[in-house]
């Protein structure tokens, strides 16, 4: 992508991009891969399905896995009348919160479980490898590469020692100093 000052940015598979508004970007041409972005913004009708999709995510507790490739995307070229854009999206509503935001890594090789208790929403893409979760109920997700976890709080939930894989994440509150540098 290419900023307002010119400058080209190259984005890799695990690498991290921050927009901090107004920042115009374009998109280049020549780019292809599939990303996973999370936005603090309202959501965007013109990326979503339908007024229906305004049924946030965030209104019941639990955990939530997204399989990679759910739901379909939509063709952006037609959204945007740029017909020869080969672009596809697809925005899925979490919350109606303006909390603070927080994005951040995570990696688990095999080992014990971990229990974690959610008093925030946050969300978590699987970059690679898999990542299990199980809920109070002892319902087991199973993530992997492209899958998006959702938790919803209050959720309490056991990271599974079996577990091998790498996430970043997105949660809904200020820097947590326990996970800082």
């Amino acid at each position: 992508m290419q900023d307002g000052e010119g400058v080209i940015h190259q984005a890799d598979a695990g690498d991290i991009i921050i927009f901090t508004p107004p920042t115009p970007v374009t998109f280049l041409g020549d780019s292809d891969g599939t990303y996973f972005y999370v936005a603090h913004r309202p959501q965007e009708p013109l990326f979503s399905k339908s007024d229906q999709d305004l049924n946030f995510l965030s209104a019941v507790p639990g955990v939530y896995l997204i399989k990679a490739g759910t739901p379909a995307l939509l063709e952006l070229s037609e959204r945007i009348a740029m017909p020869e854009l080969k672009s596809q999206i697809i925005d899925i509503p979490l919350t109606d919160h303006t909390e603070a935001l927080t994005i951040g890594r995570f990696a688990m090789q095999e080992s014990v479980d971990l229990p974690y208790q959610y008093d925030i929403l946050e969300t978590k893409i699987i970059l690679s490898g898999k990542i299990r979760v199980q809920n109070d109920q002892g319902a087991i997700y199973e993530g992997n590469i492209g899958d998006i976890f959702v938790f919803v709080p209050p959720t309490n939930v056991v990271f599974l020692g079996d577990s091998d894989g790498v996430a970043v994440y997105a949660a809904h509150r200020s820097r947590e100093a326990l996970f800082s540098a």
